[in-house]
């Protein structure tokens, strides 16, 4: 039906049902019917959910590439300019978790946060050595990490595990 009656292929189908900015980002209007279906379905409340599409795409062989790939989980090729199913969502994870812990070490980092330390120009001579670090800091820090930077502190206990 998609190809005969829309002259669609399946590509083209997929992009429209789930378009909701033209290309000058303008919204647009879709029938009250689609944005139900579309809803529901992104939202998880259909017996098919987009983690069953997720996981079938990953896991297909029809969109594999070589697992050494450079575009498997690319921080450097926009996850948007890469085509093979595969590469683009290890890509994409790997860019949405970067932009996450950048924004979690803004956080953590801002005055009120307490991992933020100034250091006056006059004493900038003097190098901070261990010494200077009190018996209480480490849990203090560790405290502000999980608080600030949850993502973070995980990917830093399960890589020192």
């Amino acid at each position: 039906m998609i190809i005969d009656k829309a002259g669609w292929s399946f590509a083209d189908f997929l992009f429209y049902a789930f378009r909701y900015r033209d290309d000058n980002g303008k919204e647009i209007h879709r029938e009250q019917a689609h944005a139900n279906t579309v809803q529901k379905f992104l939202a998880g409340y259909t017996d098919r959910t987009p983690a069953d599409i997720l996981n079938f795409w990953f896991h297909s062989p029809d969109g594999r590439l070589d697992e050494d790939s450079v575009l498997m989980y690319s921080t450097t090729t926009p996850y948007t300019d890469i085509k093979p199913v595969r590469a683009c969502l290890t890509s994409f994870a790997v860019q949405i978790v970067e932009r996450r812990l950048i924004q979690e070490a803004t956080n953590a980092t801002r005055p009120s946060s307490g991992l933020h330390a100034v250091i006056s120009r006059k004493t900038s001579l003097k190098k901070a050595e261990w010494v200077d670090i009190g018996a209480t800091t480490v849990p203090e820090v560790a405290g502000i990490l999980k608080k600030y930077q949850p993502i973070t502190w995980h990917y830093f206990i399960k890589i020192a595990a």
